[in-house]
């Protein structure tokens, strides 16, 4: 997808009442910003049945158009994720879930988002007893920011990425990934949030493909 074309020459369905649901959603301005560049570049053909309603784009060309670095993109994706805006179905690859029209029950929304935030929490809690229980883990392993964590060493992002290919798994198995149920949405929430930190660390290390 050349979203730089999308921008400069396509079609572009405008919600008037977007900064209405930005509001009750309570976006920060840097996520309404990337949510709005979202809704700018979706493909909304409902004849592409593969594509629609999605987004494929990397960090660095959505980076570049906000001015930002990659990894505030990254963090603020999170952001969306976890308000339920938008919801990664593989690496540089997400659907917007939250189009702001009439036919979103926007306080259905909200309370989906206070139950994710419930829900990771508890995933805080096991990354964090899956430190306490590591063998000589140093205990700055993964740090406490801003409410989040980060992984520090590449031992943390094996462990982290060993986690992320178990949840993957169990998830095909399960074809799980576009699911409503409850238990498995858990699993997909807390496989995208490690996946996260994996994007993270491999920003900051610069350990991403040219």
């Amino acid at each position: 997808m050349n979203i730089l074309r999308r921008l400069n020459n396509t079609y572009q369905k405008v919600y008037r009442n977007r900064h209405h649901v930005a509001k009750r959603l309570n976006l920060k301005d840097s996520e309404y910003r990337l949510w709005d560049l979202y809704l700018a570049v979706y493909d909304w053909d409902k004849k592409h049945e593969e594509t629609y309603q999605t987004v494929e784009t990397t960090d660095k060309v959505l980076a570049d158009i906000l001015g930002w670095s990659a990894s505030k993109v990254c963090r603020v994706r999170n952001g969306l994720i976890q308000k339920g805006t938008i919801k990664e179905k593989a690496r540089s690859f997400y659907e917007i879930v939250l189009l702001p029209n009439s036919k979103n029950d926007i306080a259905k929304l909200q309370d989906e988002n206070a139950n994710l935030h419930d829900r990771i929490a508890e995933t805080q809690e096991n990354i964090a007893e899956l430190q306490s229980n590591q063998d000589e883990t140093d205990e700055n392993t993964i740090v406490s920011y801003k409410g989040k964590y980060r992984i520090s060493t590449v031992d943390e992002y094996n462990d982290i990425k060993n986690k992320v290919d178990e949840l993957s798994k169990n998830i095909d198995e399960k074809n799980g990934w576009l699911s409503d149920k409850p238990e498995e949405r858990i699993l997909v929430d807390e496989q995208q949030r490690l996946a996260g930190l994996m994007l993270n660390y491999e920003i900051e290390n610069d350990l991403l493909p040219i």
